[in-house]
């Protein structure tokens, strides 16, 4: 059967097409915004891809608070389900269910399937999950759900390939891209992560705070008149690298820059990795292997050597294992579909 990977940023839409597991076609699209360029995108990319035999499945990913711990078939009770989510997530979900309308109208006979990007996370311990915040709120579901999962099973999957048994050690995720974030994991699975109830928390990222003081946009909303919708721009589009050079998100052109703020940029990024690094150690009682991932851990060795530098007492390994969660998606399809 062929499958079609669909995996949707909050700007971004890559596509993959599977023939069991052989990779057969890729299409991508960048620069995207409202959801009706996802739509677009999609349909322009899925005419590039090859039209026979079409896909019998198409898998989804979705980024949104979704308490899943495995993949589900997309239908009109799951849509209605997912649609009031498009609040908590407003960057990510709105675009991936716009590529999901694309995709059941391209190929309507296909098995549409969403694989939830917070899964991986699902055997996060009680504490763990857990915000500091009044019962009644955490009672709204509010809790730590992490995301990058994924990007984290693909590492794993890589790794297992490789050394199996250290594969099943203490290992440190760190996918370091746009978003951001840091996993610890023991025996295959997810112990501690660093984003939270959204993708909004954790490591500072190419446009988006990471952790803030709860004071800061209290503030804000307080004194400067900010709404909402003004805020969620500041945090997740204005904020992060982006916002602490006030001219670029995009590490690479931070690193070839001579400007001061730039230089401030990445130290930030470096020391934030580093302190959310020594964190993970603490969860897992210490470190087998550290994994760099992502656009940022595959491409920016500086960036790796300046977050590993004077930590061999603590680090004795590192790999850059590139992502791949087209192939996860994929596998989840195929998985679902044939009752494994």
């Amino acid at each position: 059967m062929r499958v079609l990977a669909v995996n949707t940023g909050s700007s971004s839409l890559k596509l993959a097409l599977f023939d069991g597991g052989r990779r057969v076609a890729d299409q991508a699209a960048a620069g995207l915004s409202a959801p009706a360029a996802f739509q677009g995108a999609f349909a322009a990319a899925a005419a590039k891809l090859p039209a026979a035999p079409p896909p019998g499945a198409v898998s989804h990913r979705l980024v949104a608070p979704l308490d899943w711990d495995a993949p589900r078939r997309i239908d009109a009770a799951l849509l209605a389900e997912l649609r009031p989510l498009e609040a908590l997530a407003p960057d990510h979900l709105p675009q991936a269910l716009a590529a999901v309308a694309a995709a059941m109208q391209t190929w309507p006979q296909a098995a549409q399937i969403a694989c939830s990007d917070s899964a991986f996370h699902a055997t996060l311990g009680e504490s763990a999950r857990t915000l500091p915040l009044p019962r009644a709120w955490r009672e709204l579901g509010v809790r730590r759900f992490g995301y990058h999962g994924l990007s984290c099973e693909s590492a794993l999957a890589a790794l297992r390939q490789r050394d199996p048994a250290l594969a099943r050690g203490r290992i440190v995720v760190a996918h370091l891209g746009a978003g951001a974030s840091l996993t610890a994991i023991r025996d295959g699975r997810s112990l501690d992560t660093t984003m939270g109830f959204t993708p909004l928390g954790g490591l500072v990222m190419a446009t988006r705070s990471g952790d803030l003081d709860p004071g800061v946009p209290l503030f804000l909303l307080r004194h400067h008149g900010l709404t909402p919708e003004a805020l969620n721009r500041g945090l997740n589009h204005e904020a992060g690298l982006l916002g602490l050079s006030s001219h670029s998100g995009d590490m690479k052109a931070l690193l070839a820059s001579s400007d001061p703020a730039a230089a401030l940029a990445v130290e930030v990024f470096v020391r934030q990795a580093r302190k959310h690094l020594g964190a993970m150690a603490a969860v897992l009682g210490g470190v087998d292997l550290l994994v760099f991932t992502g656009g940022i851990g595959e491409h920016a060795p500086e960036i790796r050597e300046r977050i590993t530098a004077g930590l061999d007492w603590m680090i004795p390994r590192t790999r850059v294992i590139p992502a791949d969660e087209e192939r996860i998606l994929a596998s989840h399809a195929l998985r679902m579909l044939s009752g494994a």
